[in-house]
């Protein structure tokens, strides 16, 4: 399933870039920069996790409960990146 070393290092990547993002200027090529690096390590992060089909198909194919827990622990999973980016999001 996940590479876990790869997986922790992506998760480091991530807590660097959010740094970079707190330290930049709004409108400056450094804040540019790092949002083209978030969307860089969002997507390492999609090629090593499951998706929410992949989770379903290998736990319970055509059960409505596990497609919804699936794409919870998914949006789960989302949710975690994106706050270990530095992104600021409406609860």
């Amino acid at each position: 399933m996940t590479n876990k070393p790869l997986r922790a290092r992506v998760d480091e990547l991530a807590t660097e870039v959010a740094r970079l993002r707190r330290y930049a200027e709004p409108e400056t090529s450094l804040a540019f920069l790092a949002d083209r690096m978030s969307g860089h390590v969002e997507s390492l992060a999609a090629m090593l996790e499951p998706s929410a089909g992949e989770l379903v198909a290998w736990t319970a194919p055509g059960d409505d409960e596990a497609v919804r827990e699936a794409l919870r622990i998914v949006d789960e999973r989302r949710a975690r990146l994106r706050a270990r980016l530095g992104y600021r999001e409406a609860a």
